[in-house]
């Protein structure tokens, strides 16, 4: 049938008791956001893992996640609803990816005041799924990923850190020499390990890999001396690698590092111009390298109006390339977005 106009009968449906949930473009045949009306949504959030239709829950996925980027659903909802489906969603990569999306709720989305809450909230909710996953199975390596990457205070610190002497570790889970690394990483931006701890594990993996991940987790470290070390490397040192350098650039920029962050606001400001003008390595060092800068060095969790404000000013007078000017852009227009999700959040949504 044809949409037209802003309401349209459907005569299938005229004068039959109204359902619990009414879920617009079943079997997803639209290309279309979908809204819908208020006691659908209620029903569609509360009870996710009772729909048996796998696609259903895909949509139900993916309007909630629009809904939290447009400002329509808080970062709680959308987080109260990954604990309640995640757990027994089939599609892995759908869960894997609402779990991502979670932890950019509970940080970017959640404005700062109330960020340590409700992080916690999903670390904890986290930490229940994955008791109840199964041994060995794809949600049970799904949860311990999002964990390590969610974990934030120090108690949940010191049971990752039992992971690694091979103890508490959740019965089927195999902590690898990847998800070492990834446990290590954690810890140094929780701030309870140093270097020394880090260079004790490059000693076990001597791998060209165990290097890279070592220079990243020393990029994590919530030290300020660590930090400007590995500033150093991603914007002054053309002789670093291009997947070190990555790697680096990856693991900067943190949650809950905001007050470590704080110096580079102007230096990012300045690499820009660097970058822009091809002056000191950005002469030499290649398309990957420039881009790793700009989209990962941003400090995103320093992003607010008054940053914006010294954004916009310093963007209308700078003379910035064009992908310059379009990362800063791109930047602008998220912190825009997670602004709008924080503000609704804060207003009891």
């Amino acid at each position: 049938m044809e949409i037209d106009g802003e309401h349209t009968e459907i005569d299938a449906l005229a004068g039959r008791p109204r359902p619990d949930l009414i879920l617009l473009n079943h079997r997803d045949l639209g290309f279309a956001k979908i809204r819908l009306d208020e006691h659908s949504l209620a029903t569609a959030l509360a009870h996710i893992a009772d729909l048996p239709d796998a696609l259903a829950r895909a949509l139900v996925w993916s309007m909630a996640w629009d809904m939290a980027r447009d400002a329509q659903l808080s970062a709680a909802d959308y987080i109260d609803l990954v604990l309640r489906g995640a757990g027994s969603e089939t599609d892995m990569t759908g869960v894997r990816t609402s779990l991502r999306r979670a932890l950019s709720c509970a940080t970017a989305y959640t404005a700062p005041a109330g960020r340590e809450e409700l992080r916690s909230r999903l670390t904890d909710g986290l930490w229940g799924l994955l008791d109840a996953a199964a041994a060995g199975s794809q949600h049970q390596l799904a949860l311990a990923d999002a964990l390590v990457a969610t974990a934030a205070r120090p108690q949940d610190a010191q049971r990752l850190a039992r992971w690694l002497d091979g103890e508490a570790v959740p019965a089927g889970l195999v902590i690898d020499q990847d998800r070492r690394w990834e446990v290590l990483t954690t810890l140094a931006r929780i701030g309870v390990i140093d270097e020394t701890r880090i260079d004790a594990e490059r000693g076990r993996d001597r791998t060209i890999t165990g290097a890279e991940r070592a220079a990243g987790a020393k990029s994590a470290l919530a030290d300020p001396q660590a930090k400007a070390r590995a500033w150093q490397l991603a914007t002054e040192d053309p002789s670093v690698p291009n997947a070190t350098h990555r790697t680096i650039c990856a693991n900067f920029v943190h949650y809950g590092q905001e007050s470590l962050l704080e110096p580079y606001v102007e230096r990012y400001l300045q690499v820009c111009e660097l970058i822009s003008s091809h002056e000191g390595i950005w002469a030499t060092r290649g398309t990957a390298a420039r881009e790793a800068v700009l989209n990962m060095l941003w400090p995103a969790p320093l992003a607010d109006r008054s940053l914006l404000d010294r954004l916009d000013g310093w963007a209308a007078k700078a003379d910035l390339s064009a992908p310059v000017r379009r990362a800063v852009s791109e930047h602008r227009d998220q912190t825009l977005r997670a602004l709008a999700a924080q503000e609704f959040g804060a207003e009891g949504h």
